[in-house]
């Protein structure tokens, strides 16, 4: 039923069920995260990620890649000390967040922390804050952050 199948080397070598070709895609890269939501006296503690950078500009929660054998509340801390210099206590899990980027996925385990000890010091010259939960709208966040923001303010309601 082709119409240039006179012309089609495919059908002419019984292979037409070989073609199209589907080419190998490169396996997405998968990270494991872990973020702390740190409270201290009714606020929340935000960064903001520098300028030059991935999502450059936008506020984040601390936080970061989970080292092989770690295990997530213990990343939560060691990102914690190593972004913002403040010892902090993991009180519970808040949730799981999947999300994907173009060249990569993660998988975030959220935690609920308590400010135990330290002021914010950042490696980065850029800022922090610490602000309430119902001003989170006004500050722009990635998307990865905004699937779990909802679950911060029905906390605080």
């Amino acid at each position: 039923a082709c119409p240039v199948s006179a012309f089609c080397s495919a059908f002419s070598k019984n292979r037409v069920h070989a073609y199209p070709r589907r080419l190998n895609r490169k396996k997405i890269p998968v990270y494991a995260v872990a973020i702390g939501i740190i409270f201290r006296k009714g606020r929340t503690l935000i960064v903001q990620r520098r300028e030059d950078g991935f999502l450059g500009g936008l506020w984040e929660f601390p936080g970061g890649k989970i080292r092989p054998g770690e295990s997530a509340p213990d990343a939560c801390l060691r990102e914690i000390r190593e972004e913002v210099a403040l010892t902090v206590a993991v009180e519970k899990p808040l949730t799981r967040i999947r999300h994907g980027y173009t060249h990569f996925k993660i998988v975030a385990d959220i935690f609920i922390c308590r400010h135990l000890s330290g002021r914010v010091r950042r490696r980065a010259s850029t800022a922090h804050r610490w602000v309430k939960v119902h001003e989170l709208d006004r500050y722009p966040f990635p998307g990865a952050n905004r699937k779990f923001i909802p679950l911060l303010k029905g906390m605080a309601a």
